[in-house]
């Protein structure tokens, strides 16, 4: 078996980290702002964009996280602001008020969804899946469970390259695609309607694939490409594990006072 080469980046010691490496440092920051209120949630922010930008990934980071996580928040959390009821008004906006109890759960809300999906969003720039789904494999991963997470991380892509196909061949069809809100509602099921029953059909076309391959059969698989697995990244996972577990035990001290 040889190792796979990165060869289309240059040479990055952070982003070059194991991809399970990188998984470990997304779970330690994901559990944190469980555990924690929005100043962990600050620190991770910081963290994370200097780990981003010292991966050469700052820029195609930033933009998903902008178009995501960004803006899932702020919606969110304006949403927590304005509806919510409480006990004083801290302020008004209009015919809009704040109150302090929606003030408080609406930050509570915006620092777990921002700690959430800021790490997921880094890990998707910075791990190539492929290799993750690899290493998977040689850690002697159930074969079922590395599908399942083989196919949650494509099927997002998957649908919207089929979605902008499907949409284009519609538009060459004479059905209109854009404008106001109702011809938009007018083209939604004869582009939604194609794009379920190709996922559908994409169903049986991967389970003969995955028959052909000998998925099911029993012994043990054969990997052409290994994932290079250095001393320094299982160094680091030890210490991100230390890290996890003085997490947990923080966090359950801390419900007992």
């Amino acid at each position: 078996m040889r190792i796979k080469q990165r060869d289309q980046h240059k040479e990055n010691k952070i982003r070059d980290l194991n991809p399970f490496t990188h998984g470990l440092i997304t779970l330690f920051f994901i559990l944190g702002a469980l555990f924690f209120d929005w100043r962990f949630v600050l620190l991770e922010l910081v963290i994370i964009f200097l780990l981003a930008s010292i991966s050469d990934v700052f820029e195609s980071f930033f933009k998903a996280w902008l178009k995501s996580a960004f803006v899932l928040t702020l919606v969110v959390s304006l949403l927590q602001m304005f509806l919510l009821p409480g006990d004083e008004v801290v302020f008004r906006l209009g015919f809009l008020t704040v109150m302090d109890a929606a003030l408080a759960q609406a930050i509570n809300i915006a620092s777990q969804i921002m700690g959430i999906f800021t790490p997921l969003i880094y890990f998707l720039q910075v791990v190539d899946i492929e290799e993750f789904i690899t290493m998977m494999q040689q850690s002697g991963v159930n074969p079922t469970v590395t599908y399942i997470v083989t196919s949650a991380l494509n099927m997002i892509p998957q649908m919207r390259d089929r979605l902008g196909q499907i949409t284009d061949a519609q538009k060459s069809r004479g059905v209109e695609t854009e404008g106001n809100l109702l011809t938009r509602m007018k083209a939604f099921f004869p582009i939604i309607g194609p794009v379920v029953l190709s996922s559908i059909a994409d169903v049986e076309e991967k389970s003969i694939t995955l028959e052909v391959r000998g998925f099911s059969k029993e012994g043990k698989k054969t990997i052409l490409h290994e994932v290079e697995d250095t001393d320094r990244d299982k160094m680091l996972r030890k210490l991100i594990w230390f890290l996890i577990i003085v997490l947990v035990i923080v966090r359950v001290v801390t419900w007992f006072l």
